[in-house]
């Protein structure tokens, strides 16, 4: 009877080990499986998020490639506004207003050695304060 008992008890605990076995191989692949699907669904975000962060750049950089290609148009026309502004301005006389007329614009004639101006028609000469001292002026007709 002891030898049946004991066979009976390996065969048991046999029968035990292999159902231990089959229930963890069980346990173990349902672990596996929950983890592989975590981690495909973080892989696939992941890979998601790289893909719309190079897409940015990607956009951004062509954003930036036509801004460094248009920067030299504008820094040339830039120059070339202000050098024609400049000319402009020194073109213009004394560098006053462009509706200010210099004494260029108008007549003048020498005699004996001395420049003379030909007041336009229409003119009235007028007393002028320049500070605290009188000095004569010349008002202009209307349009001058």
């Amino acid at each position: 009877m002891t030898e049946s008992l004991t066979e009976r008890l390996r065969q048991r605990a046999a029968s035990q080990t292999a159902e231990a076995e089959t229930i963890l191989k069980a346990e173990l692949s349902k672990l596996s499986s929950g983890i592989r699907q975590q981690l495909t669904g973080e892989l696939a975000r992941i890979q998601s998020d790289i893909t719309a962060t190079s897409l940015r750049i990607s956009t951004d950089l062509t954003a930036l490639k036509w801004a460094s290609r248009y920067w030299w148009i504008a820094l040339i026309a830039t120059w070339l506004i202000g050098g024609g502004l400049l000319t402009w301005h020194s073109m213009n006389g004394s560098g006053g207003s462009p509706g200010q007329m210099s004494l260029s614009d108008y007549q003048t004639f020498t005699q004996d050695g001395r420049k003379y101006l030909i007041v336009p028609t229409g003119s009235e000469v007028v007393t002028c304060l320049r500070g605290e001292m009188a000095v004569g002026c010349v008002l202009l007709p209307q349009g001058e």
